[in-house]
């Protein structure tokens, strides 16, 4: 986000950037910092360790001002929706997601306009909550991967004899 869409952020195969780093930061401050409500007896805001989309960024905006920041100026919902369907698949140094999405399976428990708002499509799937780091730290370990890599324990030693 950082004064400029954060789809035009320089990707870097390798993994996140700096700045995909620190809005990952923000989004976990805000996330943490959002608190369930009621509107018209449906969830708004937090539904257990999720939070929504929307209600994520509001407060985000709210804490990048606070803190006398730039990460949130120049954007929008929709900037950080895109960031975060990019961010989903981005780990950090330590192989633990920068963040994790979930979708709205209750929905007739929660207020209609902040799911739709909260929608965030990408890739044939929908999201409505980012995972709080905060209340879900399990979630968040390191990732390994199940399979080991075709160049792992000498097998570069093989193909090229």
């Amino acid at each position: 986000m950082m004064q400029s869409n954060p789809t035009e952020a320089r990707f870097d195969a390798r993994g996140p950037v700096t700045t995909d780093l620190l809005i990952a930061d923000l989004v976990h401050a805000a996330a943490a910092s959002v608190a369930p409500v009621k509107i018209a007896g449906r969830a708004a805001g937090r539904f257990g360790r999720k939070v929504f989309i929307a209600d994520l960024w509001d407060a985000m905006v709210r804490l990048d001002t606070a803190r006398a920041g730039s990460l949130t100026e120049g954007c929008d919902l929709g900037s950080l929706k895109a960031w975060l369907l990019r961010a989903m698949r981005l780990t950090d140094g330590t192989g633990a997601p920068l963040v994790l999405l979930a979708r709205a399976d209750l929905v007739a428990a929660m207020d209609h306009a902040t799911v739709r708002r909260s929608e965030t499509c990408g890739d044939g799937c929908c999201f409505h909550f980012v995972i709080d780091r905060h209340a879900a730290p399990e979630e968040y370990l390191p990732r390994r991967s199940p399979r080991p890599s075709a160049y792992a324990h000498g097998a570069t030693s093989r193909v090229l004899e």
